[in-house]
């Protein structure tokens, strides 16, 4: 008898938590904080020690050696500038949102430059080609999105997205 009323418990624990788990957040909903992690905002552009941070970024990014190292490297700090930005638009302030919109655009830039030296020089990407694809796959899929929910930024997004599809096709 009590195996039969453990049975009859359990399937209604099973119901309940197939229709909790319909009321989850909706497909079109993306979170940043999932895609990125563990990159966050942090101090963003109209902070006053956001120099302090750029500085720290600049000075780690010279002492990273290799191109496919050096093109990871910026496209982990490109990552960083969308989250900044997202934060920036949430916030409002979209005048900085474009400005750290920009700034993203030129690490991207030079990951471009970097990933066109090590190919043309045929030094192999090995680990750095998971984590750059893994990065600029995300950024794919959450630009637009971000773009959807940000109309004063979307230019600035879409530029963004378009040299993100460029540097995801030479990987």
């Amino acid at each position: 008898m009590l195996v039969v009323l453990l049975s009859f418990s359990d399937s209604n624990l099973v119901s309940a938590q197939n229709e909790d788990s319909k009321t989850s957040t909706p497909a079109s909903e993306i979170n940043s904080f999932e895609l990125f992690w563990p990159i966050s905002a942090g101090k963003t552009v109209g902070d006053s020690l956001f120099f302090v941070k750029n500085l720290k970024e600049n000075l780690r990014g010279l002492i990273i050696f290799g191109m496919p190292q050096k093109a990871d490297y910026a496209v982990f700090l490109a990552t960083k500038r969308v989250v900044e930005a997202e934060k920036l638009i949430n916030d409002g302030k979209v005048d900085l949102a474009n400005e750290t919109l920009e700034m993203a655009l030129v690490r991207l830039e030079k990951g471009i430059a970097y990933t066109e030296k090590a190919l043309t020089a045929g030094t192999p990407f090995s680990d750095q080609a998971i984590s750059i694809k893994n990065r600029l796959t995300n950024l794919e899929a959450f630009l637009p999105w971000l773009a959807l929910r940000s109309g004063k930024n979307k230019e600035t997004l879409n530029a963004v997205w378009e040299r993100v599809q460029v540097l995801n096709q030479k990987i």
